[in-house]
């Protein structure tokens, strides 16, 4: 038992490498991720669409829901190839994480491939895939007829591939990651915060496909959860790089003025402008950088009792 677990912490220590990516490229896919975030808060409204709402596809962000498109092919052809895309991409990135862990050395270029690939995957990738496979996973109960796609051994495909999909994430944000900070700018000292983000993505998705009338715990669902990325982001620092810790804050508390908004909007009591959608997400947000400079005050005066402060001090002095 103790040399199963020494080889794997090598094994994992190994795949926990920093990415390689270039520094813009991370910030892109750090807010792609943060966008996709936004995209589950407003779903509800493009699910359950209130006639007369403000928040209607074609006035609030519907670029966000480009993968739609993905949930609607209608050939069975077209929605084979995209399948078959999926399970390469997720199979191929399986084989991979498995060499690596395996491999009594891997080399230097296998890792920087397997480190870059699964961080864009747990970041942004994993949700295109997850929302086009349980969009037609869905789709099952309405098929048929004897179309391959229609089939029990086909629903067992698209299962698969969907939990495979959510393993390989899980894995990047729970496992394979480097508490310590490295050059890579999305580096965190914790694992809370993108599980959070990856556990919202999943979780909204599937409710809003299988449950029905579940818009009102979608909401509360996703309120509880923004407030509990806002409280890690102003209360234990998890990024490094202040630049990020900051579009972090700023895309949850947009977030959060649009979950609190959309209660009565869903419910119908009243109609909102998008105006007053940004104003209230404006003021969430001028409330939690003013929070932030007054923390980030007191740690550099030595007066912060967080014990968190440890971690940002030097990184306050050197930026």
């Amino acid at each position: 038992m103790s040399t199963f677990r020494t080889f794997l912490l090598r094994a994992i220590q190994r795949a926990s490498q920093p990415t390689y990516i270039p520094h813009i490229t991370l910030v892109i896919l750090h807010i792609l991720s943060n966008i996709q975030t936004l995209s589950i808060i407003i779903e509800p409204l493009f699910t359950f669409e209130q006639s007369g709402s403000v928040f209607n596809p074609n006035e609030l962000a519907y670029y966000i829901h480009i993968v739609r498109v993905l949930g609607q092919i209608d050939s069975e052809s077209g929605l084979i190839i995209c399948v078959a895309i999926s399970a390469l991409y997720i199979l191929s990135l399986a084989g991979l994480l498995i060499y690596c862990l395996i491999a009594p050395i891997a080399e230097e270029k296998v890792l920087k491939i397997l480190t870059s690939a699964l961080f864009a995957h747990s970041r942004v990738i994993f949700y295109f895939i997850h929302y086009f496979l349980i969009v037609n996973l869905d789709n099952q109960q309405n098929c048929s007829g004897d179309a391959l796609y229609c089939g029990k051994y086909w629903t067992a495909i698209l299962i698969t591939l969907s939990l495979l999909n959510f393993a390989l994430a899980f894995l990047k944000e729970f496992f394979l990651y480097k508490p310590q900070k490295t050059k890579d700018i999305t580096n965190a000292n914790s694992c809370l915060y993108p599980l959070i983000s990856l556990f919202q993505k999943t979780l909204i998705i599937c409710l809003l496909t299988f449950v029905n009338q579940s818009k009102y715990a979608v909401i509360d669902l996703n309120i509880v959860l923004t407030l509990a990325s806002l409280y890690l982001l102003l209360e234990t620092f998890p990024f490094y790089n202040l630049t990020i810790l900051r579009i972090s804050i700023a895309f949850n508390s947009l977030a959060l003025g649009l979950s609190i908004l959309l209660i009565p909007e869903i419910c119908g009591s009243v109609k909102y402008s998008l105006f007053a959608a940004l104003a209230v997400s404006s003021l969430v947000l001028k409330v939690s950088l003013i929070r932030l400079d007054l923390t980030l005050k007191r740690v550099i005066r030595m007066e912060s009792r967080n014990p968190n402060a440890a971690i940002v001090l030097p990184i306050l002095f050197k930026q």
